[in-house]
């Protein structure tokens, strides 16, 4: 569903989606980098270089461009699958990875270039590392984890709200071990 048509489906390209190939064309002919281009009233451009790779081996044309969108769909479900393996098991894995990939939000967004769809696929393999380094203890865990919380800040406007929610989480869980040792007395 990611990958049919692409060409096609969506017919034509969108201006935004439009915008996103020029910025990705714009870095193939030597503009320098920069973490945040004014394009779409300003957005992070972690996407549009992954796009302008994609332009670079694939060709210059709308279905190279919303190839991009739906390898981040498609990976997206594995990350939820391996989050929820983590969390509930292989049989609850499984029904989380047929429901997003099944969602109609999710199809939609990873077939049409847009920047949004590189914001759950970053915020599920943060939780999965997240969740292993608090499982496991093991600094590679933390380091992944803490790699996904910088990459994820340039995936998506929205995705600024996540550092503040990781640190209250972090908070909360401070408390419960500090509580649950004695230490809070």
């Amino acid at each position: 569903a990611r990958f049919y048509q692409l060409d096609a489906f969506p017919n034509g390209c969108q201006s935004d989606e439009c915008n996103n190939g020029l910025d990705a064309l714009k870095w193939l002919n030597g503009a320098p980098y920069t973490p945040y281009a004014e394009t779409n009233e300003g957005q992070a451009t972690l996407f549009t270089y992954i796009i302008a790779v994609f332009i670079k081996l694939f060709g210059q044309n709308v279905q190279t461009m919303r190839m991009v969108s739906a390898l981040m769909g498609t990976l997206t479900v594995l990350a939820f699958f391996f989050l929820a393996q983590e969390l509930y098991g292989q049989r609850l894995a499984l029904l989380t990875a047929v429901l997003v990939a099944a969602d109609r939000w999710h199809i939609t967004f990873s077939r049409i270039v847009y920047e949004l769809i590189m914001m759950p696929l970053a915020l599920a393999l943060q939780t999965l590392f997240l969740v292993k380094a608090l499982k496991t203890g093991r600094r590679r865990w933390w380091g992944l984890a803490g790699l996904m919380l910088a990459l994820g800040m340039n995936t998506y406007t929205a995705y600024r709200v996540v550092p503040a929610f990781v640190a209250i989480y972090f908070v909360y869980w401070l408390f419960q071990f500090s509580a649950r040792d004695g230490l809070l007395a």
